[in-house]
Order: structure tokens, then sequence, then C-alpha cells
């Protein structure tokens, strides 16, 4: 008995269901072809790119350095320490000088942008120290024109009480 005929004649009087049967792939041809065949690259076939483009080359190859630019190690630099440090210590510092215009601005306020100016710019000239910033002068600017601020914060309310008392 040939297997095209026993599958014939276990159709009929087959007791197991027909899920359990043993699945034989002729049984369903595929509708769609057999899949296609993609070539493996080997070491003889050169690297093709798309029309246009160079082939890429290999990671083993190091990242071009021009002039100094390392093109592909993402730069780190910690500038914005020293810009907010000068930000603020010339917002206090201007709080400051607007008492001429005759403007007051609270002590509070003029004193505290004063004091997170000095600490930003130090926090800013110690990350030019280590060489992860570039903007050492802008970091001593902060600190100094912090500096001045609360000096000149001082010097406004000293001259203020000195004011205050020769009216009384």
């Amino acid at each position: 008995m040939t297997e095209s005929s026993r599958n014939a004649a276990g159709d009929e009087g087959s007791t197991e269901p027909p899920a359990a049967r043993e699945f034989i792939p002729e049984d369903r041809p595929s509708e769609l072809g057999p899949p296609p065949r993609t070539p493996v690259p080997s070491e003889q076939q050169p690297a093709t790119a798309a029309p246009g483009f160079a082939p890429r080359s290999p990671a083993s190859e190091p990242v071009p350095d021009i002039e100094g630019l390392n093109f592909g190690a993402r730069r780190t630099e910690q500038n914005s320490r020293a810009v907010i440090g000068m930000v603020l210590s010339g917002l206090a510092l201007a709080g400051v000088l607007i008492w001429f215009v005759g403007v007051s601005t609270p002590l509070l306020i003029t004193v505290a942008l004063a004091i997170g100016g000095i600490v930003m710019g130090a926090m800013g000239r110690a990350s030019a120290r280590r060489g992860v910033a570039t903007n050492r002068g802008l970091a001593l600017a902060a600190i100094i024109v912090g500096c001045l601020a609360i000096l000149a914060t001082v010097a406004v309310y000293a001259l203020l009480l000195i004011a205050l008392s020769a009216w009384v």
C-alpha cells in the first residue's frame, strides 16, 4: 500500500481528530511560491553602496580629527555654569544700580542674586580648571560682578541709613 492510498483510506475511517494527524507540507503548497533567497555576503563580494554614496568604512578605522575637532566624540563642555553665574551677578548689580533711578529693590533679592552669581561663577571656574569648560574668564567675571553687587548693596543701604539718621 502506498502512502497516498493510505492517506485516502485513512481519511475515511480514521478515528483521530484532523488536528492530530501529521502535517505534510506537500498537502498545502504555498500560494506565494518559495521564499526568496538572499545572497550571503562573502569575502569575495565587494561592498556596494547606493548610487551616489561611498561604501561605508569599517568600524576599525579611526574617526577623522581635523584641526583638533574630533567629530566622533561628543563634546561635554559645562559652560552654562559661568553663563548662569554672570546673568545672576548682572541682575544683582542692575538691582543695585536701579536705586539711583528711584526704584527700590529689596535687599534680600539683590544679595541672593549676587550670592547665586558668585556660587555659579565659582562652579564654572572649577569646571574650567578641570578642563570640562572653556570660559574661565566669564566665570571669573561672574565672581567679580557678584562681589561688586554685594559691596554696592551694602554701600547703598549704609548711605540710606546715614541719610535717615541725619533726617530724624
